[in-house]
């Protein structure tokens, strides 16, 4: 009864401020966790940077990107070109971890491509989702390295190039 009183109260009386951007909170978006720990030899190190796909409402704190595109978008902020980008320019913590804030993802190039050129990313997303879906544990590693080489011909990187960034050190 108290919080309904109040007059800064957002859409619901729980909601203690209105959020101009809350409808967001329920379309499709991506999200990732800013803190990533890195383990040698850990399995979050294959798996790093983790951007996901989600509908659901998030932690408070964790980052969202809401928007059109946001298959083709999680395509590349997944691919091991982006990986090693996101090495290169995110500062490693003391705990030989990284913060991947907003500031880092403003910075990745991405191509404006047409919807059209986007759709065998979308394509390969949507296949690893579905799989993912019935078989949480299910190896899509050759979709993702479709996803790569789809990547690789984005960015109209050479063969040294490519070689370069898959060889790189974990």
């Amino acid at each position: 009864p108290q919080l309904a009183k109040r007059q800064d109260q957002g859409q619901t009386p729980y909601n203690l401020r209105h959020c101009a951007y809350h409808q967001l909170f329920d379309e499709e978006k991506i999200v990732w966790p800013q803190l990533v720990r890195i383990a040698k030899d850990d399995v979050e190190e294959k798996d790093f940077p983790r951007f996901s796909l989600a509908r659901e409402y998030t932690l408070a704190g964790a980052p969202i990107i809401t928007g059109k595109s946001l298959k083709y978008l999680a395509a590349l902020l997944n691919s091991n070109c982006a990986k090693r980008y996101f090495k290169s320019i995110v500062p490693v913590l003391d705990n030989g971890g990284y913060q991947i804030s907003q500031q880092y993802i403003e910075t990745i190039p991405i191509p404006k491509i047409p919807e059209e050129s986007q759709r065998p990313f979308v394509d390969l997303v949507n296949r690893i989702l579905k799989t993912k879906a019935t078989s949480p544990s299910a190896d899509t590693s050759k979709l993702e390295k479709e996803i790569d080489r789809l990547v690789y011909q984005l960015y109209n990187l050479t063969a040294d190039e490519i070689s370069a960034i898959e060889k790189a050190p974990k």
